[in-house]
Parts: C-alpha cells; sequence; structure tokens
C-alpha cells in the first residue's frame, strides 16, 4: 500500500469521525493516531516515529529504549520526519554514517496552532497537554548541523503534505 493509498482511506475515515464530534462536542480535544493527522481542532500522536527512533538509538549504543529518549519533530512521512538525536542523552555516542541513517528512520504531537510554527500550519513538537490541551510547546533547541539539513528538507515536502490534507477537506 502506497503512502497515497493510506491517505485517501485514512483520510475520509478521520474527516467523518471528526465531523461526528465537533458536532457533538465542538470544544473536544482528541488524539489521532492515524495518517493524515491535521485539522484544525486535532492533535496528533506521532508515538510510532519517537519509538522508532528511541529503538534506533538504544540499538546503536546498546541501551534499552527507556534509556534513550529522543524528541522528534516535523511530520509524519518520509523526509518531514526529523528526529532529534543530538539532545538525547545518548545521542552523542553515535556518529558520522550511523548518525545520519538514525536521522532518517525515525512523544510529538502534530498540532494546528492559531499562527504557524516554521512556517509551516501543522508541526510535530514536543508539548506539554494539560486539563485544556496543550498547556507548553516546547522550543525545538540546538540542533547539530545534520538535523538542520534535515529540518530544512522537511518544511518544503511537509508544505506539500498539508496542502494535500487541506484540499481534501475542502
Amino acid at each position: 500500500m502506497t503512502r497515497d493509498d493510506l491517505f485517501n482511506t485514512n483520510a475520509s475515515i478521520v474527516r467523518d469521525l471528526a465531523s461526528s464530534i465537533a458536532r457533538v462536542s465542538p470544544d473536544a480535544h482528541i488524539l489521532v493516531i492515524s495518517n493524515p493527522v491535521n485539522s484544525t481542532h486535532l492533535f496528533g500522536v506521532t508515538t510510532l516515529d519517537v519509538v522508532r527512533a528511541r529503538r534506533f538509538l538504544a540499538e546503536t549504543v546498546g541501551a534499552h529504549p527507556s534509556e534513550t529518549p529522543v524528541t522528534v519533530v516535523g511530520g509524519h512521512s518520509g523526509p518531514t520526519i526529523v528526529p532529534l538525536i543530538s539532545q538525547s542523552p545518548r545521542g552523542n555516542e553515535v556518529k558520522g554514517e550511523k548518525y545520519h541513517a538514525s536521522c532518517t528512520v525515525s512523544s510529538s504531537v502534530v498540532m494546528r496552532s492559531s499562527r504557524p510554527r516554521m512556517g509551516v500550519d501543522f508541526f510535530s513538537s514536543n508539548v506539554e497537554l494539560g486539563r485544556d490541551g496543550v498547556e507548553k510547546i516546547h522550543p525545538l533547541g540546538p540542533l547539530s548541523p545534520e538535523e538542520q539539513k534535515l529540518l530544512e528538507a522537511c518544511l518544503p515536502e511537509l508544505k506539500k503534505n498539508i496542502e494535500k490534507g487541506k484540499n481534501f477537506v475542502q
């Protein structure tokens, strides 16, 4: 199944569920674990990317995934996934080709905000959730040169993904 197949199947399901929830409970905050993860009141959990990045880092440094937290930012498809390996306590143990590989395999939340972040409407970030939804959006923090390149490559592709999602719901 291609990413387009996934999008076409899941987008209509998410759209219908979101419409029903909005009708019944317009102030609800919901977490969506699906492709796509975007709408005006949706948070999409990108846990899968976080789990992959943690596991890869753990295997690379010979640790347990609980010892290798990794924040993943950006989006949830190919080049839009940006794991911040350098910010992990064990990330400094990964060098060269293994570091580059860890940045391409990879809890963040994709969220729609009233003001774009990183120049896009939906951007996965490390956040703190509370009773009223997102209470704090953590800054990206310092990026390694490799992560900066990944972020720069992520944004144009993420914009395309977002436009595709927006066009679908219009």
